[in-house]
Order: C-alpha cells, then sequence, then structure tokens
C-alpha cells in the first residue's frame, strides 16, 4: 500500500491496520513537531515527514538512511558504514549532536535512534531529531551569565555571601575573607548558622540573609536598626565581631528567585562602617559646638543692639519667636525656621550704627531722621553679610521692611520677589512693634496691631502669613511674652 510518497507496505502483511487507521498515523507523524524518518535495513527511506523534508531538503526518493545517518555522525566517527543495521547497532540511543544542514547551517540536535519492530522481526529503524540550537545558546548563555554573576561577586569589594535555600554556603567573596578572616574553603558547604558564628563572637546565630529564605525567624530584636525595601532587608547599625573586635556593621540581603518565581536562595552583602560612624559622630560634635558657638554669637550681638536702645529691648527676640510660630502655623521646612529664628534675633542690629539720640527721640521723626532709620536694614546686611550662615541669614534681615506692593525699603521689592522668610519677619515686626510701647508713643495694643495687618494684607503683607498670625491670636495659641523656641 502507497499513501502519497509514504511507503508502509511492509506493515501491510501482519497488520490489521485498516485505511482509516493508516491515515490517521500519517497525519499523527506528520504533526510532530521534530525531524522524523523512518528507513528499512536497505537504506531506503519508508517515510519522512514534511518538516524532515524541508529541513534537509531531501525527498523520500531521492535520500536514503545512510545519508542522514552521515550528516548525523560526528568527525571522529567512521563514516562508511555498510548498511543501517550496523547503524542501529552502534546509536540505538539518545544522543546531543552538533551537525551542518545541506543549506550549511549549525545546528545542535537531539538524535534519537530506535529499532523498528514487526512482532518480534526488526525490520527497519526510526529516527527523531529534535531542534535544540535554541535551547543549548540559551543555556550557554545562562552558564556565562553565572560565571559573569559570580565574578561580580568574587570582585566586589564588599562582603557578600550565597546561601540557598537550606542555608548552606554556596559563595563566600575574597572581601568576606578579608573581613573575617575565615577562607572560602572552610566556609563553603557549611550550614546550621556557621557563618553567623563568624561574625558574632562564636555564636551560632541567623542573620538577615536567613531571614530572607525564611521568614518566620524571629530575629528582628537582634538589629537595632532594620527596615525592609520590597522584599530587599536592610540593617543600618548592626554590632558585629571582626577578628575579635567589635564593629558598626550596614547589611542588606535579597532573595534568589528560579523561572518559577521561587525563593531559592539569598545574597547577603554586609560592609564595615565603624570608621564612618566615628565620622559622623565626630562631625556631629562639631556641628553641635558651632551651633551653640553661632547662637552665643547671634544671642550676644542682639543684646548689644538692645544695650543702645531701652525702648525696645526685648523687640527681636520677641519677633523671632511670633515669626516662628507663624512659620509653623503655615507649614514651612525647619531650615525656614532655623533662618527665621536667627534673622529675626539680629533684624535690627543695623541701628547700632543710627545715632542713639534719634532712636530714644520721644517725639515724631522728621524726614531725615526717617530716613537715617532706614539705612538700618542695609546695615544689618553689612554687619553679618561675611558672617557663614548656612541660610540667607543676611539676605532676611536687608528685606524685612520690603512691601507686597512694593512700597517697602531699600529696593522696593515686590510679592515673591521676597523672600518668604523675609514677609513672616515684616507681619510679625509690625504686629510686635505695635504691640509695645514706643519713646514717642505708649503701646497700641493687641487689637489695634491686628487691625493693622489685617487691613493691609495683600497690599503690604502676604495674605496667608497675616491670616496665620491672627488665627494663633484670637485662638490663644501664642502668647506675646511666651519664648517656645528658647531663643535668648
Amino acid at each position: 500500500m502507497a499513501q502519497d510518497n509514504n511507503s508502509f507496505g511492509f506493515l501491510e502483511p501482519q497488520s490489521d491496520i485498516g485505511e482509516i487507521e493508516l491515515q490517521a498515523l500519517i497525519k499523527a507523524l506528520e504533526l510532530i513537531n521534530s525531524y522524523l524518518c523512518i528507513f528499512d535495513f536497505d537504506g531506503k527511506i519508508l517515510f519522512m515527514n514534511r518538516k524532515m523534508k524541508s529541513w534537509l531538503g531531501f525527498t523520500d526518493k531521492q535520500s536514503s538512511a545512510l545519508q542522514i545517518v552521515d550528516l548525523l555522525t560526528e568527525p571522529n566517527h567512521d563514516k562508511n558504514l555498510r548498511n543501517i543495521q550496523e547503524y542501529l547497532d552502534r546509536d540505538a540511543s539518545e544522543r546531543e549532536l552538533s551537525i551542518r544542514t545541506p543549506d550549511g547551517r549549525e545546528m545542535v540536535v537531539m538524535a534519537k535512534a530506535s529499532r523498528l519492530k514487526q512482532g518480534d522481526k526488526i525490520v527497519g529503524g526510526i529516527l527523531l531529531l529534535e531542534d535544540i540550537t535554541e535551547r543549548i545558546l540559551i543555556k550557554n548563555e545562562l552558564l556565562n551569565s553565572k560565571h559573569e554573576l559570580m565574578d561580580i561577586i568574587e570582585s566586589s569589594p564588599d562582603a557578600t555571601l550565597v546561601i540557598n535555600r537550606e542555608g548552606k554556603i554556596l559563595h563566600w567573596n575574597r572581601a568576606m575573607v578579608e573581613i573575617t578572616g575565615y577562607t572560602a574553603e572552610s566556609m563553603l558547604g557549611k550550614d546550621n548558622y556557621e557563618h553567623g558564628w563568624v561574625l558574632y563572637n562564636g555564636n551560632r546565630r541567623p542573620m538577615l540573609i536567613d531571614l530572607i529564605v525564611n521568614p518566620s525567624l524571629n530575629i528582628s530584636h537582634m538589629y537595632t536598626h532594620l527596615r525592609r525595601e520590597g522584599d530587599i532587608l536592610i540593617s543600618d547599625n548592626n554590632l558585629a565581631y571582626l577578628k575579635g573586635e567589635q564593629k558598626i556593621m550596614w547589611g542588606m540581603a535579597a532573595p534568589i528567585y528560579n523561572s518559577q518565581g521561587q525563593v531559592v536562595g539569598a545574597i547577603e552583602t554586609i560592609r564595615d562602617i565603624t570608621e564612618r560612624k566615628r565620622e559622623e559622630e565626630e562631625l556631629q560634635r562639631s556641628h553641635d559646638q558651632l551651633k551653640v558657638i553661632l547662637e552665643s554669637t547671634v544671642h550676644a550681638l542682639a543684646i548689644t543692639t538692645e544695650k543702645r536702645d531701652q525702648y525696645t529691648a526685648g523687640h527681636q527676640e520677641r519677633v523671632a519667636n511670633l515669626a516662628c510660630a507663624i512659620a509653623q502655623e503655615i507649614g514651612v521646612s525647619e531650615n525656614i525656621i532655623e533662618n527665621i529664628k536667627i534673622a529675626g534675633t539680629l533684624h535690627d542690629i543695623g541701628k547700632l550704627y543710627v545715632p542713639m539720640d534719634i532712636l530714644n527721640q520721644t517725639s515724631q521723626l522728621g524726614e531725615i531722621q526717617r530716613l537715617l532709620v532706614m539705612t538700618h536694614s542695609a546695615a544689618g546686611y553689612d554687619t553679618i553679610k561675611e558672617i557663614p550662615f548656612s541660610g540667607p541669614i543676611a539676605e532676611i534681615v536687608l528685606q524685612h521692611h520690603e512691601r507686597m506692593d512694593g512700597s517697602g525699603y531699600p529696593k522696593g521689592l515686590k510679592g515673591p520677589d521676597i523672600l518668604i522668610e523675609a514677609r513672616i519677619l515684616a507681619v510679625a515686626d509690625t504686629f510686635e512693634a505695635m504691640s509695645s510701647h514706643r519713646p514717642y508713643r505708649p503701646a497700641l495694643g493687641i487689637e489695634k496691631a491686628m487691625d493693622e495687618i489685617q487691613k493691609n494684607a495683600g497690599k503690604l503683607y502676604d495674605e496667608s502669613i497675616v491670616a496665620a498670625c491672627v488665627r494663633l491670636i484670637k485662638e490663644n495659641r501664642y502668647q506675646l511674652q511666651n519664648n517656645p523656641f528658647g531663643i535668648g
């Protein structure tokens, strides 16, 4: 019987296969996603599926099994096979082969050869070829990536170890050897928290890396600073022992996943930050000392100013306090509040250059006298501009008499061109000045002061700052004589 170009006649005398079954069998063989041929002992191709024909460029009438065998035989094998029986005797197994196809392509195939039996009689052979070229390329790429990753870990300046799901140490890099004194050879394959024994003075205890592979471990209390970022654990200030000395360590541990997204291990990087912590603490101590010196200097300058003017004694301090309260009310940053605290305490320092008889004059000032007083903003700026404050303190002092509509001095700045700190000081300064005694008039009172800033909100003063000041006073959340910020 012949079906198209595929001959299964060798099956007919002994087979009960009917026409329909045979057609179904041929169809099934055509659907196999591999290269298939069936041959007899004379080397005649009995069947070759379309994929095999297309791949090799053969037809079952043009080719013989020995041609295919020659194609698959590696160079160090004898290609002069006398018959197909010899091939079956030698290659009745599964083998991975690198071949070059008739059109010159390099391929890797998995060749599976087996004997074809009819009853107990061997009548030929079946050859099934699976193209695994892409799979091998991916496998090689993964192997290369693995080697590259191991090279990166090994070369990392940070001490790094890798464990599997069971806690066995798989990698212990050079930096780990350097900081612990334990060689990779002595650590690889160890488990039962041996890595913890090395780092924690002989205590066999789990580490961050163990918490990754076993989240149920109760070890959070062992770390003073522990945080999680996604699936990564980080410890910023952990005490450990390296070569017998207590050290401050930074550590970061992350899971290692397989292709199914399952955690199969973990990697941890640790770093000795003892010296850095000491430097940070020393820097903080120096910063605190400088802050004390700066605050003392600012306070001394403020007192020097007020010693010349008994009527405004305490004015700068009260303005600074109120301005800081307003700043907190409108939600500005701590840095801005700190700037306001310093600038408010020094905002009238330029009055050192105003004659004392003008400052203490009990009558209204004349035009020339008023112009002399107005120079105090610029004079204050010139006095402190060389002091290395962390914020724009001199600029704030310069601008504290600027007004939203540009009618202020010394530069006639408008609106957002005026620093937020100076806009806050302007409201606090006006409010406090009207609430206090002056040589030329008694205190006008809180109600008059509130009327003044509210009447000129949006014109002379920033509306949101005026609103915040009024809220604080009306809701009794600020008393003018209070000193909540510790100035003075």
